[in-house]
């Protein structure tokens, strides 16, 4: 038995994905002295040295975060001069989504760390109760899961898939960045809150209450998208939705919306060649069969004006027998040149092979075009070499075609 090589967990794995000066860190917090302690116990690790920059209040954090997007992480105290509680999280997801959250709180609010990782926030620590490893150990799942998500957007972005969430009960709202590409709403509102949402004047987001507007009693939910793009044309996706209900009753709508528009365009060009396709074959089936038809009568015409040529005639009958001649000659050429081109065109052209008498079928398509010559004053007549053999095996019919035309131009143009 071959022994599998033992891998490490993620846990266990040095974490080497970034140099230890590029950690950067937002702690939002208005204890100064709490604020060195944690500085000192973020350092406290020799392999991972972070670059920490204070504030002291929400809005200077969030104004912090609009002139910086390179913070790996943000430690946020949820009890601030200018905000307290849930909220301020709430406010800092609400206008920077994508940032990874640690909650700071009191030994007295435990739960209210265990709500704002629900709510949002990639863990939270109680303060005074955790140790330099606890904090590094929590910061390095941090910036992964911030390289997880960023491999996820780019992986939906190559998908053309998005994902969101959507907790009525909580104000909660996360619409990952490929949906507000797939619905071309601009990016700054991706902060939205569900009541924002459900109020916002981009009608296109209104999709995403679909599950909870039209079909609440349903789990799963599914429905196909059709709007009209800013650039006038059509726009296609599928909207998958998955409603659940926690222990506290409290309702959350998860789903993805996946671009079809160049699959329905692919789909609708394919169906276009198909009928187009179709429409061809059957108009040369219908020109072939009318074609078969029209020369059938056309060979009987020629039959009885041959008789009738046998016979005894005026010379006025003669010249009118002529022209009838010449005319059905003249049909039956452009007839046969319609099957031919009809077979060409359908991929039907069958070759039959059978011994036939070379001399006379020569004979017979000089006779047919001698009364064109004799109109135009010129000599027509035929020799055949006499090596030629008197019999040969081939397809008498497109023979005869083929010198038809042959001669029949050089007729006509001489």
């Amino acid at each position: 038995m071959t022994k599998r090589p033992y891998i490490p967990s993620i846990s266990e794995q040095p974490y080497t994905t970034l140099p230890s000066a590029s950690v950067r860190v937002l702690l939002i917090e208005d204890d100064a002295s709490y604020a060195g302690l944690v500085k000192i116990l973020l350092n406290a690790n020799s392999e991972q040295h972070c670059e920490v920059v204070v504030a002291g209040t929400l809005q200077g954090g969030l104004q912090l975060l609009s002139e910086r997007s390179d913070f790996d992480a943000v430690l946020l105290d949820l009890n601030l001069p200018d905000s307290a509680g849930l909220t301020t999280l709430h406010t800092l997801l609400h206008d920077f989504p994508a940032t990874n959250v640690i909650v700071l709180t009191g030994s007295a609010n435990a739960a209210q760390g265990l709500q704002a990782v629900g709510d949002g926030a990639q863990d939270y620590l109680v303060k005074g109760e955790f140790e330099p490893s606890q904090l590094s150990r929590i910061l390095r799942f941090s910036m992964e899961r911030r390289q997880i998500l960023t491999r996820l957007e780019e992986a939906q972005a190559m998908a053309h898939v998005g994902n969101w969430e959507i907790r009525p009960d909580q104000d909660y709202c996360y619409i990952s960045k490929e949906i507000f590409r797939i619905l071309e709403v601009e990016t700054e509102g991706q902060g939205l809150t569900y009541d924002e949402l459900c109020a916002s004047p981009f009608s296109q987001l209104h999709y995403l209450l679909a599950h909870e507007k039209t079909a609440a009693g349903q789990v799963d939910f599914q429905q196909e998208l059709t709007w009209e793009a800013r650039d006038g044309s059509q726009r296609y996706a599928q909207l998958s939705s998955r409603k659940t209900i926690n222990r506290y009753g409290q309702t959350t709508y998860q789903g993805t919306l996946q671009d079809q528009t160049i699959q329905k365009r692919a789909q609708e060009l394919q169906r276009a060649q198909e009928i187009a396709q179709e429409t061809a074959r059957v108009r040369e089936q219908v020109i072939a069969n009318v074609s078969h038809e029209l020369r059938t009568p056309m060979n009987a015409i020629l039959g009885m004006s041959d008789l009738l040529a046998d016979t005894k005639l005026a010379n006025e009958q003669r010249d009118y027998l002529d022209s009838i001649q010449d005319a059905s000659q003249l049909l039956l050429g452009i007839i046969n040149d319609i099957l031919l081109t009809s077979s060409l065109q359908n991929g039907s052209v069958e070759i039959s092979t059978a011994v036939f008498d070379l001399p006379l079928a020569v004979r017979r398509v000089v006779e047919m075009l001698q009364p064109k010559a004799r109109a135009k004053g010129l000599y027509l007549n035929f020799n055949i070499a006499a090596n030629i053999p008197t019999f040969v095996e081939g397809d008498k019919l497109r023979l005869s075609q083929i010198l038809y035309n042959i001669v029949g131009n050089a007729i006509k143009f001489t």
